[in-house]
């Protein structure tokens, strides 16, 4: 099959129209507005905050931040990869800021889901109230309920 110089062409403008479409798109990924509170409690949003920064009496347990900052290197490939997918034609602008704000929130998801392994663990205290109030994964620090890690979304925006 021959490719004529009318079919570059109109290549060419799909990769500039899809190049313009990104042109200020982002994802984002984390815990966004409207994601609902706890039983008789706090926010997820404010649960979430309490543990990226910690508290007074609570330490930080940074799980956006801290996924993000682990993975840049991580990220970035899959920027370039979802990127190419959009010069190719094989991806829209938006399935490839949607592609990209997903893999961020798997990232973050999985560093809740392994807290056990890399956060300051629960006080005694704090893992016999959570087990008293109904949560199944009392030792496990940032899962009481699985509500924060099934609260974390991603959005994207061209």
């Amino acid at each position: 099959m021959s490719v004529s110089f009318d079919d570059d062409d109109k290549e060419f403008r799909r990769i500039q129209r899809d190049m313009k479409a990104l042109r200020g798109a982002f994802a984002t990924a984390g815990i966004h507005e409207g994601a609902g509170s706890y039983p008789g409690g706090p926010t997820v949003a404010e649960v979430a905050l309490f543990n990226e920064f910690g508290t007074e009496t609570a330490p930080e347990r940074s799980f956006i931040r801290a996924t993000m900052d682990i993975n840049k290197r991580k990220i970035a490939d899959f920027a370039e990869f979802v990127l190419n997918d959009v010069i190719l034609g094989l991806k829209t602008p938006k399935q490839a800021v949607n592609s990209l704000g997903f893999f961020g929130e798997t990232l973050i998801k999985n560093r809740i889901q392994t807290s056990r392994n890399w956060a300051i663990p629960n006080t005694p205290a704090v893992t016999n109230a959570k087990i008293k109030g109904g949560a199944v994964f009392g030792p496990t620090p940032l899962i009481r309920s699985t509500l924060l890690l099934r609260s974390v979304t991603s959005r994207g925006s061209l």
